[in-house]
């Protein structure tokens, strides 16, 4: 008929500009949060080593989340990367939760193991009881016949069984490790 095709598209294409734009979107999102809470993290604590136990705790959630969903070769997309995010936002509160506590018990001027093992004592059970609250709340979504929102409750049930031990594990451990030997006199 005389017809050239002068340009070309379709859902191929548009589906791979928007994974490029999702997957910046994605990592630039991850970062800002993680860098604003860090700097959140410092000002409340004051201390170098609390605010690098807040980067590397908080930098454990997405890594879980997008391991674990890569390992089982699960597609990300744009119902299912907020997730990551809301993980991270729970996670925070509860380092922020930590630290304030910590803090105000370090003035007694106890040791600082002493002083996260006893915080963690005390707010274990909220953060337990958000945990388990969380996870039924977007558990509901693993029952949708939608495989995104299937995605989406999986994704915030992982972060929040991540984001519940990294606050309650790893970043005590980290904000209270000490290179010195404890000697016994």
């Amino acid at each position: 008929q005389g017809f050239n095709a002068v340009l070309v598209g379709g859902s191929y294409s548009l589906q791979g500009q928007l994974s490029e734009l999702l997957t910046a979107s994605l990592f630039e999102g991850v970062f800002l949060l993680i860098g604003a809470f860090v700097v959140m993290g410092w000002i409340l604590s004051r201390s170098f080593q609390v605010t690098g136990a807040v980067l590397v705790s908080l930098s454990i959630i997405p890594a879980a989340i997008l391991g674990v969903l890569g390992w089982m070769r699960l597609s990300l997309d744009i119902i299912t990367t907020p997730g990551v995010n809301l993980a991270i936002g729970m996670g925070v509160d509860a380092m922020i939760y930590l630290s304030v506590f910590a803090r105000r018990a370090r003035g007694s001027g106890e040791n600082s193991w002493e002083v996260w093992s006893k915080v963690v004592s005390q707010l274990w059970q909220p953060i337990g009881t958000s945990l388990v609250v969380i996870c039924a709340g977007f558990g509901i979504f693993l029952l949708s016949n939608f495989p995104p929102t299937q995605r989406f409750g999986f994704c915030v049930i992982l972060g929040s069984i991540s984001y519940a031990f990294a606050a309650l594990f790893l970043f005590p451990w980290l904000a209270s490790f000490s290179f010195r030997k404890n000697r016994k006199q």
